[in-house]
């Protein structure tokens, strides 16, 4: 099962991104769906906040084998992606991906000429045990 959608780049984005989870519901574990709609809310977040002036955003989720994947495209921003290393104090920004980090098995951010594309797979099991700080950090996409 795949679904794909655009949404309006507005503050409702994380909330309608989140509930395009919802048709999952019955196919994927309760702690999965809830994970991934973590982080496709993160996702999301980072693309209003940080995304270039188009006006809509792509959100597409898939089902695979154990998992669920959330791709997120936007037209580029000013800023790139970044981590927030431990102890970090909030001042605006990046803990975010923190929390991708540790709910997603595997994650990254593709160059697509215009756009960004940011991607997450979340498993159905359990969640990942947390990595040392210098494991932290976007993964090259797996096939």
């Amino acid at each position: 099962m795949e679904v794909q959608q655009q949404l309006p780049r507005d503050l409702a984005a994380p909330w309608r991104a989140r509930r395009l989870l919802d048709r999952f519901a019955v196919d994927v574990p309760p702690e999965c769906l809830s994970d991934a709609r973590l982080v496709v809310s993160e996702l999301v977040a980072n693309c209003v906040r940080h995304g270039g002036n188009a006006a809509q955003l792509t959100v597409q989720v898939s089902r695979g084998y154990g998992h669920l994947q959330v791709w997120v495209a936007c037209a580029k921003g000013l800023t790139r992606l970044g981590l927030r290393h431990p102890g970090y104090r909030c001042d605006g920004g990046g803990l975010g991906l923190r929390i991708v980090d540790r709910l997603a098995t595997e994650w990254g951010v593709e160059d697509h000429g215009l756009d960004t594309v940011v991607w997450a797979k979340v498993p159905f099991h359990t969640r990942v045990a947390p990595r040392s700080a210098s494991g932290v950090g976007p993964r090259e996409r797996g096939d």
